[in-house]
């Protein structure tokens, strides 16, 4: 599976240990819509790629209350595999934090399916003992259905230079998170970085959005809000 992306670009840039911020927030463009049950439906023979149904599974532990969502058709092909994909990347942070208390934590998704691509965004909050603020966090995941597979950024993107030379140009605006955090990040660094160890390998940094746009998933200080997005235009 090959796409070629040649129009808007957006970077989503999401602290690993971020706080409530009153400073004012700028509106993120929604995730494309896409079908929740909270039921399991009946098995459906030889589905096509396209044709699965998603409901909302929830971990709990105490205080720990972490959604996600999971194929809903056991005949889907792979089910296990992708549903598996999907609870652990939304247990990513809770994995992460085990050696800790976990005072509270609570994990949310929003998902966009395009064809035969499944978009997820992982964000939540979480509260341990030691840290003097809450800790926000935020994981994306693209599966392919068809294949069974993560996404990389190589299945949408022919060259990273196309994405950079955008960013080198100027072509970008802020559209989401604190106004005015763009200004203190190094937007070139963070892109340089995330690029080079991730062109063909990244699987957890990006998801697809609602007008086909490509978003990275990055950490900022907690300083700067708890996420940034930015539109490469």
């Amino acid at each position: 599976m090959k796409r070629l992306i040649s129009s808007a670009l957006v970077l989503v840039l999401v602290t690993a240990a971020g706080c409530t911020n009153p400073l004012p927030m700028v509106t993120v463009p929604p995730m494309p819509s896409s079908t929740v049950t909270t039921a399991k439906p009946s098995s459906v023979p030889n589905p096509a790629p396209d044709a699965y149904t998603l409901y909302e599974d929830t971990f709990t532990e105490g205080d720990v209350a972490v959604s996600y969502p999971q194929v809903a058709e056991p005949a889907y092909p792979k089910a296990s595999v992708i549903n598996k994909l999907l609870k652990d990347m939304a247990m990513a942070e809770y994995d992460a934090s085990r050696d800790h208390e976990i005072l509270t934590m609570d994990g949310e998704w929003k998902a966009g399916r395009q064809d035969e691509v499944l978009s997820i965004l992982f964000t939540g909050n979480a509260n341990l003992p030691d840290a003097a603020h809450p800790t926000s966090y935020g994981y994306a995941l693209t599966i392919d259905m068809e294949k069974a597979r993560v996404c990389t950024l190589a299945d949408f993107f022919e060259a990273r230079e196309v994405a950079e030379d955008k960013i080198a140009a100027g072509d970008y605006e802020q559209r989401g998170g604190v106004e005015g955090a763009l200004d203190a990040v190094d937007l070139d660094e963070l892109v340089r970085a995330f690029f080079d160890g991730g062109w063909k390998d990244n699987t957890q940094g990006f998801f697809i959005a609602g007008d086909g746009a490509v978003c990275l998933v990055f950490g900022v200080p907690h300083a700067l809000g708890d996420y940034i997005v930015v539109a490469i235009l």
